[in-house]
């Protein structure tokens, strides 16, 4: 993809952006979790893990070795198509949090795209260089495949910009207020519209009265309450993937706008 001699801003960033989320979903993988969260966050943390070993030239030769292209493609769309289902579960059954999950089929589907360009692109390498200028000239292969990227390239970078004002404008959380719809307050306890699906697994918090333990609630694994710390971490997170997703797919791109060229320097 890149080399720190021709590219080293976009080496650098990428690498510090993508290693800073990995670490951030390890550390939310070893807390507890729902089974509908758990899930979401390996799939993220499978994202970050490969969108880290494709940011070097000297990875990336060595990860398709092992994992062919086309069968990455195919493991980010099942992983899409899984949020969708988990999409359109929650808007049957009249739950919140469906825009995450559709933001998160999105991300993945931009990532078949990208990998898919990428498959073509080292295809028509292989051929010989008068295929690939051919490829990247108007109505060509290359060029069509950076036409379909557009609706992606403006969804990533909308979504990146939107996680960067989250983090920053996001108000100071208030004494009760969980941020998590559904939750009972600051304490964490799941109500029974709480999103994360928590299960016997996640273990409990007592709510006592006079002393005495008169009821158990499931603790709410997925809680970050808007402004927290925590909070700010996740959305950084997100913009980590997105952005970054939107800065490797820069040089795709050039075949329909050429100064996206310059973004990779």
């Amino acid at each position: 993809m890149f080399t720190f001699a021709e590219n080293p801003v976009t080496w650098v960033g990428l690498f510090v952006l993508l290693v800073g989320s990995t670490l951030w979903l390890c550390y939310e993988l070893v807390r507890p979790l729902g089974r509908r969260e758990r899930a979401t966050h390996t799939a993220l943390l499978v994202l970050s893990v490969t969108l880290t070993l494709m940011v070097s030239q000297a990875t990336w030769p060595a990860l398709i070795r092992i994992v062919p292209v086309w069968t990455l493609v195919g493991l980010f769309l099942a992983l899409a198509v899984r949020f969708v289902y988990v999409l359109v579960d929650i808007r049957r059954s009249g739950g919140r949090n469906a825009s995450v999950y559709a933001a998160h089929a999105a991300l993945f589907l931009a990532m078949c795209w990208h990998l898919s360009c990428l498959a073509v692109r080292r295809g028509l390498a292989a051929e010989s260089s008068d295929a690939l200028a051919d490829a990247s000239a108007p109505g060509g292969t290359l060029w069509v495949l950076a036409l379909v990227g557009l609706p992606f390239m403006v969804f990533l970078f909308g979504y990146s910009i939107g996680c960067l004002l989250h983090l920053v404008f996001a108000p100071a959380p208030t004494a009760g207020a969980s941020g998590v719809p559904g939750a009972s307050g600051a304490s964490g306890e799941c109500g029974p519209e709480c999103p994360c699906q928590a299960d016997a697994s996640v273990g409990v918090r007592h709510a006592r009265q006079g002393g005495v333990a008169v009821k158990a609630l499931p603790l709410c694994p997925s809680l970050h309450p808007v402004g927290s710390t925590r909070y700010r971490l996740r959305e950084l997170c997100d913009f980590a993937l997105t952005f970054s997703l939107f800065w490797a797919s820069a040089p795709i791109m050039v075949p329909v706008l050429p100064w996206f060229g310059a973004l990779t320097f």
